[in-house]
């Protein structure tokens, strides 16, 4: 299930994310909305959890928990790992995993 996400860190702690999702072949489309919370933030790791919706091909409650790693020199790209149960039309554990870049001075 790819997906692309675009968020905004407000303050120390809440990141707000707005993702884009589809199947394997591009056919059906999913929104969602996740509100994220930093539970720790280091130089090099970020984990962190949140709830949100999403609606499309399969509609329901997201609850995302993952880690984002930035193991270089430079901190605006890295790594990223998350499990989310979701709720709704289907109950299934979703795991992800990708690439993170931010636009960070």
């Amino acid at each position: 299930m790819p997906f692309i996400g675009i968020n905004n860190q407000f303050g120390e702690r809440f990141v707000p994310e707005f993702r884009l999702g589809t199947n394997d072949f591009l056919t059906d489309f999913d929104v969602e909305l996740v509100a994220n919370f930093l539970l720790m933030k280091k130089e090099s790791v970020e984990i962190y959890g949140g709830f949100g919706g999403r609606v499309g091909d399969i509609d329901g409650l997201v609850i995302p928990i993952g880690l984002n790693a930035f193991p270089f020199a430079r901190k605006d790209f890295g790594f990223h790992f998350e499990l989310a149960p979701l709720v709704g039309d289907f109950d299934y554990l979703r795991g992800t995993f990708g690439i993170r870049y931010r636009f960070i001075d």
